[in-house]
């Protein structure tokens, strides 16, 4: 807990600080302090005290507040990315009708067919998900050293925890199998005659 020195005296009443260290020290809690400063300063005071737990837990909380733009941007990148490898598999599929066609004419199986377009799907995740790190790591360092800096005068100590490459790898590629399902499905129920004739 951090206080002016003459605040202090102010609210000891004039008796030197020295004669206070009771409020605090080893086996005292801190909300015993903050309670025994609360009530000889006195409500009227108009003083707030708040231990230092308390204070670090309602700094993360408004930090985890200014994220929420962040998160919600998070997921509407995840859903315009389902909708973008769904629509370009289901394009895939539409142009290789005759390809999918001759392989379940040599005994592919429609098991087989889905497996195909799912890995297609995976890869399309993982390599956006390689590009999207990348991209990242170049971004946060201009807005940490670069952005921060010039517009607020302070920055931040750069941290990359690799929860987050797991985080971000298991989120693309989950997202990229989910794309990938419902093409899979309408690819191994193309029929075989209409898909070797399509042109």
């Amino acid at each position: 807990m951090v206080i002016d020195r003459s605040l202090l005296q102010k609210i000891l009443e004039g008796r030197p600080a020295q004669r206070h260290r009771r409020l605090s020290g080893k086996g005292i809690l801190p909300d015993a302090v903050r309670q025994e400063l609360v009530h000889r300063a006195g409500a009227e005071s108009g003083l707030t005290f708040i231990t230092q737990v308390n204070f670090k837990n309602e700094i993360l909380r408004i930090f985890d507040q200014t994220f929420l733009v962040t998160y919600a941007l998070e997921w509407i990148a995840v859903v315009v990315a389902l909708l973008g490898i769904t629509n370009t598999l289901f394009v895939s599929i539409l142009e290789r009708q005759r390809e999918i066609g001759i392989l379940r004419a040599i005994g592919a199986s429609r098991r087989q067919v889905v497996q195909v377009v799912l890995i297609e799907a995976f890869y399309m995740g993982v390599i956006g998900n390689l590009l999207s790190l990348f991209c990242a790591f170049f971004l946060s360092l201009l807005l940490i050293f670069v952005i921060n800096k010039q517009s607020f005068g302070w920055t931040l100590l750069y941290h990359y925890p690799p929860s987050v490459i797991v985080h971000s790898f298991l989120l693309a590629t989950v997202t990229a199998l989910l794309a990938g399902y419902f093409p899979a499905r309408k690819a191994a129920r193309l029929e075989v005659t209409e898909a070797i004739s399509y042109e």
